[in-house]
């Protein structure tokens, strides 16, 4: 129930709508005694929801302890269960009353903790790409009107639709024009003569201007960003200028897929 209690306060916090539909969905899971989808799902994945979730449980655990209440036979899940600690051969109803008492009171003190407590940490992951997606915005403007750009495949590799990539930032047409490469080597090339106008410090995008003012983001695999870093090499500086063909950013192709990441890589001009 401390689970469960936890996981009804993130759905309130979290501005990400993924997330609130993967919560409400393990919250209804929880009510029937499924907290996998909120342990493995929720909780486990953010660490503070889930200590604090193990701190409503032990509070769940002390009640039980206290009204000495047994476990007579094995239990239905979640609800279905309070009925399992009635003693088949009558007596006191104490027992089930602590077991009644502990659920809420474990319920009660998931959801205050992590309302109080937790909040930082439920959209971490959301507002890191959404900072990412503001400095994009912010740095990238709009291709001058009339200037045109020769641009060459800034990697080897399969060209594929933008519409193919499973993100939908890229596949909507939302950050512009583009195309997305299936990569059969792990460098990224300048497309044209030009100017380094943004990089990353965790090397998954790099930003360029070419010598007619068209800008471009290249960005390396979908959701990268989360490997923190660990498996790209960035070979330029922000205000450098680079000639066509140069090579930009060093990746590891077999990391990204053993990381169950997408290695198509995005290319817009703006």
């Amino acid at each position: 129930y401390a689970q469960i209690g936890v996981v009804l306060a993130i759905i309130k916090q979290t501005k990400d709508k993924k997330l609130k539909e993967t919560a409400t969905g393990a919250f209804f899971s929880g009510l029937f005694g499924v907290t996998e989808p909120a342990i493995y799902g929720i909780t486990l994945p953010r660490k503070r929801p889930f200590v604090l979730s193990c701190i409503g449980g032990a509070v769940s655990g002390a009640i039980i302890g206290a009204f000495h209440s047994v476990l007579y036979i094995l239990p239905s899940m979640g609800f279905f269960a309070i009925p399992t600690y009635i003693n088949p051969k009558g007596g006191s109803m104490t027992q089930i009353i602590g077991v009644i008492i502990a659920g809420v009171v474990a319920f009660i003190v998931g959801f205050t903790l992590q309302m109080i407590f937790g909040k930082k940490s439920v959209d971490a992951e959301y507002d890191k790409k959404q900072s990412e997606k503001e400095k994009v915005n912010e740095t990238l403007k709009a291709t001058p009107e009339g200037a045109t750009s020769t641009l060459v495949s800034p990697e080897n590799g399969k060209i594929m639709p933008l519409s193919e990539v499973k993100d939908d930032v890229f596949s909507s047409g939302a950050m512009g024009k583009g195309v997305a490469i299936e990569p059969t080597d792990g460098v990224l090339h300048a497309p044209a003569d030009g100017k380094i106008i943004m990089t990353f410090e965790t090397g998954h995008a790099i930003g360029m201007k070419t010598k007619t003012g068209a800008e471009i983001l290249m960005h390396i695999g979908m959701d990268t960003v989360n490997l923190q870093g660990k498996g790209f090499d960035t070979l330029v500086k922000k205000d450098q200028e680079v000639k066509d063909g140069e090579p930009l950013v060093k990746f590891d192709i077999d990391l990204i897929k053993k990381s169950w990441l997408s290695c198509n890589n995005s290319y817009g001009s703006y």
